[in-house]
């Protein structure tokens, strides 16, 4: 039995860590349900634009600055129907430059 076309052991780790998550997400919520997502960045208005493009415009954004102004943490709250919308968007946000999901 040969596994050449199939997927690589790296992307079946990566499939059984997103299956235990979903499955915890299942478990700690009832969808839909407000989620909040999280993530640092450089306080730039561009940066911030760019992540906030991801979400639709009734999610609500909690900003707080770092001490020396740098950096800024965005937590934004979006009412979701699942995991999936989750993992969809901290995938993209995750993709931009300087941008840290928590």
């Amino acid at each position: 039995c040969s596994m050449e076309n199939g997927p690589s052991g790296e992307e079946l780790k990566g499939d059984e860590q997103l299956s235990k998550i979903r499955a915890s997400l299942n478990a700690a919520y009832n969808w839909p349900c407000d989620y909040m997502f999280k993530f640092i960045l450089p306080n730039q208005p561009e940066a911030i634009d760019e992540v906030l493009s991801h979400f639709p415009a009734f999610s609500t954004c909690k900003r707080r600055e770092s001490s020396g102004g740098k950096y800024i943490s965005l937590t934004i709250t979006e009412m979701v129907d699942g995991p999936d919308r989750i993992f969809t968007c901290y995938a993209a946000v995750s993709a931009l430059e300087g941008v840290m999901a928590l």
